[in-house]
């Protein structure tokens, strides 16, 4: 049995490790939900990114864990990628809270040939955390972003 767990975990980390580089690096801007617009750094993997909602402001740090490129013409290169992150944020509107929501992300990137932009767009799904004045709710929460990359 313990063969059969060293067997898996390698097999995994081989495939993550053979699918190639995350998301642009670089800065960008975003609109999406919850936060309607935003800006953010990546380097490497890591992405750093916040914005503003209608009543608030929110965060996140987000870890790219692999990419995959999907055959186009024209020198122009379309990827896919997936990753995990959490974000956190609070609101002014009812009473007033924060939140912390811990998620997977997948997304598609657009890299134009002889630019130095992609675009991309992604989703986000996870457990929204919200605390409202002494409350705790626990339930599905979701995300999304379309966006521009600076490279």
């Amino acid at each position: 049995m313990k063969k059969f767990k060293l067997f898996i975990v390698t097999s995994v980390l081989f495939v993550l490790g053979s699918l190639g580089l995350a998301q642009s690096e670089g800065l960008g801007v975003y609109s999406g939900w919850p936060e309607w617009l935003g800006i953010q750094y990546q380097s490497s993997s890591l992405r750093f990114g916040g914005g503003v909602s209608f009543a608030g402001l929110g965060a996140s740090a987000d870890f790219i864990i692999g990419e995959n490129q999907i055959p186009v013409t024209g020198g122009n290169e379309l990827s896919w990628y997936f990753g995990a992150g959490a974000g956190a944020g609070f609101w002014a509107f009812l009473g007033g809270g924060f939140y912390v929501f811990p998620h997977g992300l997948v997304g598609i990137e657009y890299k134009l040939a002889g630019t130095t932009y992609s675009f991309y767009g992604e989703g986000q799904i996870g457990a929204n955390i919200a605390f409202t004045g002494g409350v705790t709710s626990v339930g599905p929460g979701f995300a999304t972003r379309v966006g521009v990359i600076f490279r």
